[in-house]
């Protein structure tokens, strides 16, 4: 029971949905810039869909639901004509983000040509078809697909389906200037709207009205200046209050969202993938292989009136139909390749042919079934599967369990794992007590330094998890690069799993690490005070979960007593804070902290 108790705990928790949220931004290829060509300009409300996402996960918003926002959530009402932006009309339409994932260079002119706006859809059908359909998708493009049963016709008509927003004739470039100053509520900039929930949007106005009312009257003061000595001192006075003033105001609430706009142009196959080759004229549909080729696609508009195609509505509800083929299978599968390092199938993004045939064909079958038979909730399998035997089994291998599963392909025990990029991260924080907990809002600067390290802002607190800083694709943060922390072109369905020296070296060498060090020793004499054996203890159960073994706390102070002898000959060390810091830094590069066993 105490077991089960300590589950429900951990799903309830906040910190659920950062983690398992940043699973998914892997899917949708997250970044917080537009990541082409030499040029790599910011986003600067991707993090809002960052947000969404994680807000989706602590909230065990229902699956089918999740992907029917994501992926047509402008469609699901009326935004344009509602009295007030309500939450669930934001979250709708912040949702679409995932359709803007993709790298995008297509906000310049010698960059925004018809070629280029191709390749932006190609990459969203390659993040959809990897991450939610399980099929490789971008192989039909310039011909039918050689090994899964994928005309090209199909690809095309996929291609239709997205047409009433993404149109290569009709092009919304992408808007990378932060917006300042007053916006309409029919504003549309780029890809960006206006349709911030109510609240929000008051607050920011009243922010920009107060900041108005201090600048006005100093604007009239500074026109009734002369030009007399008296130097245009005053002048230069009032004008630089007005500058600080000005410098206080803030971007306008915008949205990076997708939306249908009705009226696409006519979709033609492209021979050999190329636009300016065009070939038949298709219509929007999904791919055969998964109908039962009696029942055509139906597409209406959303509600009456609507200037909208209803297109990606009417795929996104045949997407989550409990009955679909693929769309459950692919889900369950990330989430137990999360818990045992592996699949079911292993190639997660490729259900296809040359993809990897189930090790548990029926076991895969049934927790389809059980996801949708229990609302499509991620909780629940979580429940399910963490409470399960399988889960919970040691992780020691036995002679037998090596000659009758050498691979554990079969999941007879439980694999060693080494934390990821994040999780290390993270861990670093909350066991030094510089973790900030700050829950959202626009991501966290990184600095560049001179020595090419790139290193998150801390605030005043600490740093916040790293799912909060700012990842953009060309100054991605030296810690998830050195830890496997994949290129988002356009996303990544798995992360490689290296070890390699650099990782060593920055554990030991960082200046960072070093300092949550010092403050992992500082945090360990508060608590404990000047007793050596204390500290060894607490220093294991804190880094480590556990208290030291004889042998270890022997080792443990033998090596604080060298450490504190060869320090007291460079330098004064009375509290033993440098002896115990070079010490919390060995156990932080200890296996024992890198790995789950």
């Amino acid at each position: 029971v105490a077991y089960e108790r300590q589950v429900d705990r951990l799903l309830a928790s906040p910190h659920h949905g950062e983690r398992w949220g940043r699973f998914w931004l892997d899917l949708a290829g997250y970044a917080d810039s537009e990541g082409k060509r030499e040029q790599d300009l910011p986003r600067h409300h991707a993090w809002r869909y960052r947000d969404y996402v994680v807000r989706a996960y602590n909230a065990d918003k229902p699956y089918d639901r999740f992907l029917l926002e994501q992926i047509a959530g402008d469609e699901l009402a009326d935004v344009e004509h509602a009295p007030e932006i309500t939450r669930e009309l934001y979250e709708n339409l912040v949702a679409t983000g995932f359709l803007r994932m993709a790298p995008d260079a297509t906000w310049a002119n010698i960059t925004g040509y018809l070629g280029d706006r191709v390749e932006v859809v190609a990459d969203e059908l390659d993040v959809l078809g990897s991450a939610v359909m399980g099929l490789t998708l971008k192989c039909a493009r310039c011909h039918t697909h050689k090994f899964d049963p994928i005309p090209q016709r199909d690809y095309y008509r996929l291609v239709d389906v997205f047409k009433g927003a993404y149109d290569e004739y009709n092009w919304l470039k992408p808007d990378v200037r932060p917006g300042i100053g007053p916006v309409s509520q029919d504003f549309v900039s780029g890809r960006l709207l206006p349709y911030v929930p109510a609240e929000e949007r008051r607050a920011w106005e009243a922010h920009e009205a107060t900041i108005s009312e201090e600048i006005a009257p100093l604007k009239q003061a500074l026109s009734q200046k002369g030009d007399d000595p008296v130097s245009k001192v005053e002048r230069a006075q009032l004008e630089t209050r007005i500058k600080a003033l000005e410098g206080r105001r803030r971007p306008v609430p915008q949205i990076q969202a997708l939306w249908d706009r009705g009226e696409p142009s006519p979709t033609y196959l492209s021979r050999r993938g190329d636009p300016f080759t065009p070939g038949s004229l298709v219509g929007p549909g999904v791919p055969s292989v998964l109908t039962d080729g009696k029942t055509p696609f139906d597409v209406k508009p959303p509600w009456p009136g609507a200037k909208k195609t209803g297109r990606r509505l009417a795929f996104a509800r045949w997407l989550t139909r409990p009955d679909h083929p693929l769309t459950a299978r692919v889900a369950i599968n990330l989430i137990w390749k999360h818990h045992f390092g592996a699949g079911i199938v292993k190639t997660l993004g490729n259900f296809g042919k040359t993809g990897s045939p189930p090790s548990h064909p029926e076991l895969l079958d049934w927790l389809a079934r059980e996801f949708a038979a229990r609302g499509w909730s991620t909780k629940a399998i979580h429940r399910l599967i963490l409470t399960s035997a399988t889960y919970r089994q040691s992780s020691a291998v036995s002679p037998d369990r090596e000659r009758l599963d050498p691979d554990n392909a079969l999941c007879s025990r439980m694999p060693l794992a080494r934390l990821d990029a994040e999780a290390l991260f993270d861990a670093l924080l909350v066991v030094s007590d510089q973790f900030d907990a700050t829950f959202a809002g626009p991501s966290d600067p990184v600095q560049v330094r001179n020595d090419g390290m790139v290193t998150p802002t801390a605030t005043d607190r600490g740093w916040r998890r790293l799912i909060y800083v700012r990842q953009t694709r060309k100054q991605i943060p030296t810690h998830l690069e050195n830890f496997d922390y994949p290129q988002m072109n356009p996303n990544c369905v798995e992360r490689r799993d290296s070890t390699v020296a650099p990782q060593a070296l920055y554990m030991m060498n960082n200046a960072m690490v070093d300092r949550l060090a010092e403050s992992f020793a500082k945090r360990i004499i508060r608590e404990t005070g000047d007793d050596p054996a204390r500290r060894i203890d607490r220093v294991y159960a804190v880094a480590l979960g556990r208290p030291p073994d004889a042998e270890e706390k022997q080792a443990g102070l033998v090596a604080l007593k060298a450490i504190a002898a060869t320090l007291s000959k460079e330098s004064q060390d009375g509290d033993g804070l440098k002896a115990l810091a070079t010490y919390c830094h060995a156990i932080l590069n200890s296996a024992g902290f890198l790995y789950v066993d």
